[in-house]
């Protein structure tokens, strides 16, 4: 980038404009996350690691690059710490978001074109979420009220019989 000479609008004498990016925080403070958040997300996925397996697979195959994320993964900070995420592609999943958060990025979706089909996360969560949209996006094909994870309390066992556990 760096600086560029372009004349004024009414064609007088040349300015200096910085076209360096200039960042700013989106609407509530919510941004992309990229790269250079990864530490602080991964830190997030692990206050639940059941509930954000996904997001956290996703997160570390893709190094949180939208285009190989075929989407967006959304930060919501206080000042300069990571306090809430959500996946935003085929699905959007919060992750270590309480209801408030989840209201602030259904306005922050508001405000974009929409991408995600399906929204998956704990029931209390979506419904603050679809609450929020106040069917902005539409009427629910279907609704999966009840659907829980998948979750073992037991040891497993892999292809040569050695035990392990999550």
């Amino acid at each position: 980038m760096g600086r560029q000479r372009s004349r004024s609008p009414d064609h007088g004498p040349r300015v200096l404009c910085d076209l360096r990016p200039v960042v700013t925080m989106a609407l509530d403070d919510i941004r992309v996350l990229g790269r250079e958040d990864m530490g602080a997300f991964l830190a997030l996925t692990t206050d639940d690691p059941v509930i954000n397996v996904f997001a956290e697979y996703r997160a570390r195959s893709t190094a949180l690059e939208p285009k190989w994320l075929g989407g967006e993964v959304w930060g919501r900070f206080e000042g300069e710490v990571l306090v809430a995420a959500c996946h935003v592609a085929a699905n959007l999943v919060p992750v270590g978001c309480d209801e408030e958060d989840m209201r602030l990025f259904a306005r922050h979706a508001l405000a974009r074109d929409r991408r995600a089909g399906t929204v998956v996360g704990p029931r209390h969560l979506v419904a603050a979420f679809l609450g929020a949209l106040d069917g902005a996006w539409g009427k629910p094909r279907d609704e999966r009220w009840v659907q829980p994870h998948l979750a073992s309390h037991q040891p497993h066992r892999n292809a040569d019989g050695e035990t392990f556990d999550f």
